[in-house]
C-alpha cells in the first residue's frame, strides 16, 4: 500500500505508525493518522489543522485521555479470541489450509 502513496503521504503514514507504536496501540486508526498529519512536515493538511486550533501535543493528550477512558479501541493480546468474536475459528482455518496444502508445512 505504501508504494502507492506520494512521498508526503508516506511520511504522514510513517508518523502515524510511529504514534500508534509509541502509544502502545496494537492497531492503526484514524486518530493515529490525524497525529501523523499534525506532525512535522505534513504540508497543507498540517497548516489547515493548525489554523483550526489543532496541535500535536494537545491531540496526543486527548488521545491518551480517551484511551484511558476506554473510548478508543485497545489492542488485544489474544488475536484468536478476537477473531472468534466475529465468527472466525482459527483452528478451522488451519485445518482447511492443511487439507488444501498438505505437502507444505504451515508453521
Amino acid at each position: 500500500m505504501m508504494d502507492r502513496l506520494t512521498p508526503p503521504a508516506r511520511r504522514v503514514m510513517a508518523a502515524a505508525l510511529d504514534e500508534a507504536e509509541d502509544l502502545g496501540h496494537g492497531y492503526l486508526g484514524d486518530e493515529h493518522v490525524l497525529l501523523g498529519l499534525l506532525g512535522d512536515d505534513a504540508g497543507p493538511a498540517q497548516r489547515f489543522l493548525h489554523e483550526h486550533g489543532l496541535d500535536l501535543a494537545a491531540a496526543r493528550i486527548d488521545l491518551v485521555r480517551l484511551t484511558a477512558d476506554g473510548r478508543i479501541p485497545q489492542s488485544r493480546d489474544d488475536d484468536a479470541a478476537t477473531l472468534r468474536t466475529v465468527g472466525i475459528d482459527i483452528g478451522q482455518v488451519e485445518r482447511q489450509l492443511t487439507a488444501a496444502f498438505r505437502p507444505r508445512r504451515l508453521r
